[in-house]
C-alpha cells in the first residue's frame, strides 16, 4: 500500500477521503499558531485576511469588519459564516494585489497579517499606491518533527509547513502543495512536485490520489 504524509492534520472527511482511495496515511501538524497582543479601532470598513488565522485573532479582538479581501476558499467561508460580506477572493496573494489595484485602486485597506508574512502581496500594494495598514495579529510557530518512516507522497499547504519539514527531514518521495506560492518555497529544496489546481486541502488530496491511481 502506497502511503502519504500530510505536513497538516486533516479532517474525519479528509481523511477517510484518502483512506477510501487506497491509500495509507500519516498527518501531523509542523507548523502552529500563536496570536499576538495587537489594538485597532472597533470597525474597519475594508479589511484584507490572506488566512483563517488572521480572521480568527481579529474576531477574537471583537472588530466589527465591513467588507473583506481575502486568499483562498476557506477563508472566504469562514469570512461569510461570521456574517462579513467579501468583496474578492483569490487563489493567493499575488492574484488578490492585482485585482484590488484594477478594481479598487481607490479604496484603503487594512491588511491583518502574520507577523512573518510573505512580501508578495504587500509589495504589489505599495507598487500601485494603495493606501493600506498593516497589522500583524498573529505569528506562525515552527514545529519540525523529525520523519523516519518512508512515504511516497509528502503533502505541504504552506511555505511555512515547507520550511518546518525541511529543518529536520530530506525529500525522498513526490510532493503535492496548495499552490504556487507554497510551490516556490518547495523549489529550493526538489524539483519533484505537483501543484493542485484549486487552492484547497481537498484538492490537494485528489490530485495525489490521482498521481498514484494512474501510475
Amino acid at each position: 500500500m502506497k502511503t502519504i504524509l500530510s505536513t497538516k492534520k486533516l479532517s474525519e472527511a479528509q481523511q477517510q477521503l484518502v483512506l477510501n482511495a487506497g491509500l495509507g496515511l500519516v498527518h501531523m501538524d509542523f507548523i502552529d499558531m500563536s496570536l499576538l497582543n495587537f489594538e485597532y479601532q472597533d470597525t474597519v470598513s475594508n479589511a484584507i485576511f490572506t488566512s483563517k488565522n488572521g480572521v480568527n485573532a481579529v474576531l477574537k479582538h471583537g472588530i466589527k469588519i465591513n467588507n473583506a479581501f481575502c486568499v483562498g476558499f476557506r477563508t472566504k467561508e469562514l469570512l461569510e459564516q461570521k456574517g462579513i460580506t467579501v468583496s474578492l477572493a483569490e487563489k493567493n496573494g499575488a492574484t488578490l494585489g492585482k485585482s484590488i489595484t484594477n478594481r479598487h485602486k481607490k479604496t484603503s485597506f487594512v491588511y491583518f497579517c502574520a507577523e512573518d508574512r510573505l512580501d508578495i502581496l504587500p509589495n504589489i500594494l505599495k507598487e500601485e499606491e494603495i493606501t493600506f495598514t498593516e497589522v500583524p495579529v498573529y505569528k506562525t510557530v515552527s514545529t519540525p518533527k523529525k520523519v523516519n518512516s518512508e512515504f511516497n507522497g509528502i503533502l505541504f499547504f504552506s511555505p511555512s509547513g515547507v520550511k518546518s519539514f525541511f529543518k529536520l527531514n530530506e525529500l525522498n518521495s513526490h510532493a503535492f502543495c496548495i499552490g504556487d506560492t507554497t510551490a516556490s518555497a518547495l523549489e529550493k529544496h526538489t524539483t519533484n512536485y505537483t501543484v493542485a489546481k484549486t487552492p484547497s486541502i481537498e484538492n490537494v488530496l485528489v490530485t495525489a490520489i490521482n498521481y498514484f491511481k494512474a501510475l
